[in-house]
């Protein structure tokens, strides 16, 4: 099997791993976004270079990179993400290809996800699998028979974009009542703070000492665990939107497997079931009747085998099958 360098790139962490079919080795490192480019990249060198002393590699056959959109795969640039300052048009993949004489091969990070996901974790075997990542906001993928669903214009999958409520609360995309703005960790953050000003007793307002700008999703996960009424509504209302948001993609694709991975699914069974219940009451009988909704299977690392995945299948020249 070929010998791959496997680059995850995200606005907290990035990660650099020798893939061969699995991960031999790794290190993960703090983005240090703030910095600029040329010191992030400097140090995800850095990191690539101690991975593959790890392993004995003196030579590598092909480069994956997870990177945040948007992106121009055939230029292999990163183009001014959102959560990434001053990457403007970076040529990542020039940059490693120059680095360790190889081609690279990039994608975007939760399309990489779902490839991980699909082929070595939660959706292994399945011929149709969608992958939600839920996390800061909500990103998704599709992956048919193997391969990465881009689309025409190579933005498919905008899964935290669809509209639920066009008299929802306002989206980061600009617009109105997106799922991300109702059941992403931000979102699930905001609906707590509104309702903390009218709770006090709320055990949440205890964990915060009062300070409602200390309230993350984590924090509200955590006293819902504890039994917090408020607490509670607010991951059981985040459950429904994501439920509804899943319902949607059943019927448009059709998947037998659905994966939940990112942050927020830590909250565990306080939200996938009436994520699960709401999807599968909504859904088209016949589709939700085939459909398995499951945690991701890979942890914290489904970014890095779906880089890996990404350069395997570059070098066979499959990239582009669908």
């Amino acid at each position: 099997m070929p010998r791959v360098l496997a680059i995850d790139i995200g606005g907290t962490r990035m990660r650099a791993a020798a893939f061969e079919g699995e991960l031999l080795a790794y290190e993960v490192l703090a983005t240090e976004v703030e910095k600029g480019p040329d010191h992030v990249i400097k140090r995800l060198l850095e990191a690539s270079h101690r991975v593959l002393k790890k392993v004995s590699w003196e030579k590598i056959d092909g480069i994956g990179m997870a990177v945040p959109g948007p992106l121009d795969r055939v230029k292999k640039t990163i183009n001014s993400p959102p959560n990434m300052p001053g990457w403007d048009n970076i040529p990542i993949g020039d940059i490693f290809e120059s680095e360790f004489n190889a081609p690279s091969f990039i994608d975007n990070d939760a399309n990489a996800a779902a490839l991980g996901e699909a082929i070595y974790g939660a959706g292994k075997g399945a011929s149709v699998v969608t992958y939600f990542t839920v996390s800061t906001g909500i990103g998704g993928g599709c992956v048919i028979k193997g391969h990465i669903f881009h689309g025409a214009g190579d933005n498919a999958a905008e899964f935290g974009h669809q509209k639920l409520d066009p008299f929802g609360p306002p989206c980061g995309c600009g617009r109105r009542g997106c799922l991300e703005a109702l059941a992403s960790g931000t979102a699930i953050a905001r609906r707590a703070k509104e309702l903390l000003l009218h709770n006090p007793q709320s055990l949440l307002w205890q964990i915060v000492q009062g300070n409602i700008d200390k309230v993350s999703a984590r924090l509200v996960a955590e006293a819902a665990s504890k039994g917090d009424a408020l607490s509670l509504r607010v991951i059981q209302e985040a459950g429904f939107w994501l439920g509804l948001g899943i319902a949607n993609i059943i019927n448009l694709f059709n998947p037998k497997v659905v994966i939940l991975g990112g942050g927020v699914m830590n909250a565990g069974e306080l939200i996938l079931k009436p994520a699960r219940e709401t999807a599968l009451q909504k859904a088209i009988p016949q589709l939700a009747s085939i459909v398995e909704i499951k945690v991701a299977g890979l942890g914290e690392f489904p970014g890095l085998y779906g880089a890996g995945e990404v350069a395997l299948q570059g070098l066979r020249g499959e990239l582009d099958t669908l």
